[in-house]
């Protein structure tokens, strides 16, 4: 699994197939030795989500203009369940929400219809609500908690992020 090492809000994403080239990219990756494609995007969408990106920005450390440092030291300090790797309706459950978003994501390209954007919006978002929803869950939040969380909310918007991703031509062009 690889994510930034320095954030705004957390994000991750799964590189199943290994062939992302690591080197001096301010990326860093976890191995979960043992554990399932499922289970792996179970995991980044814990780190996609609301909850572990307030607790990440508290023990991240901080940087320029508000940016964090999240280095591999750093995500060790976030409370993290165990329970991910045990629980098969939870794996099942936050990874076919990873695969759901990851669909409407690649079908997000620059120059589509106003319209069609704003559709693709409204989806994407209440996917991402979704996995909030899932992850309070996972880590057992009470309404209480749940409020507190309100307080803390993602600095960037997951469907920005999208317009900031640099496009590369497919491999047939």
């Amino acid at each position: 699994m690889l994510f930034p090492s320095t954030i705004e809000d957390t994000i991750a994403a799964v590189d199943a197939e290994g062939d992302i080239y690591q080197d001096n990219v301010r990326i860093n990756s976890i191995s979960f030795p043992n554990s399932t494609l499922p289970q792996l995007k179970a995991i980044a969408c814990l780190f996609n989500s609301t909850l572990f990106s307030a607790l990440a920005r508290l023990k991240a450390g901080l940087s320029d203009s508000g940016w964090r440092q999240f280095n591999r030291q750093y995500a060790e300090l976030v409370p993290f369940p165990a329970s991910i790797f045990k629980e098969d309706a939870t794996v099942k459950k936050l990874s076919g929400l990873a695969d759901k978003i990851s669909a409407l994501q690649d079908n997000a390209r620059p120059g589509s219809s106003e319209g069609a954007q704003t559709g693709l919006r409204a989806s994407l978002e209440s996917l991402w609500q979704k996995l909030d929803e899932a992850v309070e869950e996972t880590y057992g939040l009470t309404r209480e908690q749940r409020k507190v969380l309100s307080r803390y909310p993602r600095r960037i918007n997951r469907f920005e992020l999208l317009s900031r991703q640099s496009s590369f031509p497919d491999e047939d062009e």
